[in-house]
C-alpha cells in the first residue's frame, strides 16, 4: 500500500509516494497503518535539527532570538518549539536572556569519571 502527500508543511516535497504497511498491534485486536520505510523520516527530522544547531553556531557568542533563529532555518514554528526542547534536554542549546546559544557537546567522558570518583570505583 502507499500514499501521496499533497499537503504538508514542515518536509519538502516528495518524490515519490511513502510506502506503508500493515502492522498487527500485539494484544489488541488490532492493526495500524505504518510507514514501511520509517528511516525515511526520521533523516529528514535529524536534518531539520541538525539546520538548526548549525545556525546556532553561526551566530555564535550574539545568538538569536526564537524569530531569528527561525528565520535563519525556514523551519515551521512548531517543529522548530520540538527541536529547541529536543536540543535544551540534549544540552546542546540553552536559553539566556531570550536569546539562544549552541552548547558544545557534553563531554560524557568526563561525567563518568566525576561519578566514579564520587563512589570510589
Amino acid at each position: 500500500m502507499s500514499a501521496e502527500i499533497t499537503r504538508q508543511k514542515d518536509f519538502p516535497e516528495l518524490a515519490q509516494p511513502l510506502d506503508m504497511e500493515l502492522f498487527d498491534v500485539a494484544g489488541t485486536g488490532s492493526a495500524v497503518l505504518r510507514l514501511a520505510a520509517p528511516g525515511a523520516i526520521a533523516a529528514l527530522n535529524k536534518a531539520n535539527i541538525e539546520k538548526a544547531l548549525d545556525a546556532l553556531r553561526d551566530a555564535g557568542a550574539t545568538g538569536l532570538t526564537i524569530a531569528e533563529w527561525e528565520q535563519a532555518t525556514g523551519i515551521n514554528r512548531h517543529t522548530h518549539h520540538s527541536i529547541r526542547g529536543r536540543l535544551k534536554t540534549a544540552r546542546l542549546a540553552e536559553l539566556r536572556d531570550k536569546r539562544w546559544f549552541a552548547l558544545p557537546p557534553p563531554d560524557y567522558a568526563e561525567e563518568l569519571r566525576q561519578v566514579m570518583h564520587k563512589i570510589n570505583l
